[in-house]
């Protein structure tokens, strides 16, 4: 009953404590300093999963552990009523595979990508914990590269869009700081009112429906990173034609405004390199006035 809820605690606890570097661009001549690359492609997650909006009650109360407790107690209550909630989705979902549909359509454009020469692949559902990382960094030989790309995805919090993330830092041997590092967003198209019905409809059509374009514009969002980096605050290469976009947000939803630089659009859909340096690929209604 408790598996979404023991699944995303067991992420938080593998993940919490790795160091999340700033936008780091990688360096078109990258390939000239790496001769081996070491590939860790993880997907923990056998389902999706919808996090319960913590509470806040220890940061109301001035911290403690004993609030601590019960915000988590909270949490956790929280967490089950929506585990009954989505209990429809699961069942009609319940044959999806989101890794080999998430795999089949990214990993050839990492494999194609100039990190350098990379060793097999092999997708694995096994976190990489801080610990296990910091040792394998250790022991990285000088001149031997270690590409770590990490995926969660999830509904929001009021069911209506499936969120992708995906993480992707490059190590060199001998060097402290990554030579690479970013985070990819996807979002999809919001679903109408009962959400969980809608995504639930025709089998879970429109869920896989999303899985497969989320998995689209991840692929296409490293490709961008990678065409246009962003060196000194600047975008390099990209066209003349592009030009810097707004956001704004549901409310409750971090950032609230993503503001940065457009580099790709299309029907219903564009990608932003925000502010920070990550991307999203979000769903744009210019009849809504939400981009200018």
């Amino acid at each position: 009953m408790f598996r979404t809820f023991l699944l995303l605690f067991t992420i938080l606890q593998l993940t919490g404590c790795v160091y999340v570097p700033k936008y780091i661009a990688l360096d078109p001549k990258i390939n000239e300093k790496v001769s081996d690359i070491e590939v860790f492609a993880s997907i923990p997650q056998d389902e999706v999963i919808v996090v319960a909006q913590d509470p806040g009650v220890a940061a109301a109360a001035g911290g403690g552990l004993l609030m601590a407790l019960i915000d988590s107690h909270i949490s956790k209550g929280r967490q089950e009523q929506i585990q009954h909630t989505i209990a429809p989705l699961y069942a009609a979902i319940d044959d999806v595979d989101f890794r080999n549909i998430f795999w089949n359509t990214v990993l050839p454009g990492i494999k194609n990508s100039p990190f350098g020469k990379l060793a097999e692949v092999r997708p694995t559902p096994r976190v990489v914990s801080h610990r296990e990382r910091t040792e394998r960094l250790a022991k990285l030989a000088q001149g031997r590269g270690f590409l770590h790309v990490m995926t969660t995805y999830s509904l929001t919090q009021d069911f209506k869009q499936l969120a992708i993330v995906t993480t992707i830092d490059f190590w060199i041997g001998g060097q402290e700081l990554p030579a690479y590092s970013n985070i990819f967003r996807y979002e999809s198209n919001p679903t109408t009112s009962n959400p969980i019905n809608a995504w639930a409809q025709d089998s879970g059509k429109p869920y896989r429906m999303a899985i497969e374009e989320g998995a689209k514009e991840i692929a296409m969002m490293l490709d961008l990173d990678l065409k246009y980096p962003v060196t000194e605050g600047i975008d390099k290469n990209l066209p003349s034609t592009q030009k810097p976009v707004s956001i704004s947000r549901s409310p409750g939803t971090f950032p609230s405004t993503i503001t940065g630089t457009l580099l790709a659009e299309k029907a219903g859909r564009i990608v932003i390199r925000h502010s920070d340096g990550r991307l999203y690929s979000l769903p744009h209604s210019p009849e809504k006035g939400s981009a200018k």
